[in-house]
């Protein structure tokens, strides 16, 4: 999954995403169109062992934040390697899923007319709620 790609979708007018190939084995296999391709999870053509594979946790920051009717809201994050989305969950929180390609920095996030600042790891996913609030 190119992580890059989900957030842009998410950014423009996605509703969801669903990653057809969630589970391999070692050799990227087996899939319909008989191409070797990477997965969030990787299992040992024996069945006894997994490897969860860094796309597994990146694919969780959208899963385990964004109940079902969650609406995308307009969020700025500027910077080289950095890209961002964020929503409003039923719970009336405001969720941001930030990707940070690059070093290590901060950052003002703005979603809507509330801002926060931010320090992100290099290389790194980082998920954000906070209440509407509090925001």
């Amino acid at each position: 999954m190119c992580t890059n790609f989900v957030h842009q979708n998410l950014n423009h007018m996605y509703v969801g995403w669903i990653d057809w190939n969630l589970c391999l084995d070692p050799a990227g296999g087996p899939n319909w169109i008989r191409n070797n391709v990477d997965s969030a999870i990787i299992v040992n053509s024996n069945g006894t062992e997994f490897l969860k594979q860094p796309m597994f946790y990146g694919i969780g920051h959208f899963s385990k934040f964004l109940p079902p009717g969650s609406r995308r809201v307009e969020a700025r994050v500027a910077g080289c390697g950095l890209e961002g989305v964020a929503f409003l969950t039923p719970r009336n929180t405001i969720v941001a899923v930030l990707l940070n390609r690059g070093k290590a920095r901060r950052l003002l996030l703005q979603i809507e007319d509330k801002e926060a600042a931010l320090s992100l790891e290099a290389k790194s996913f980082t998920t954000v709620e906070m209440s509407q609030e509090d925001a």
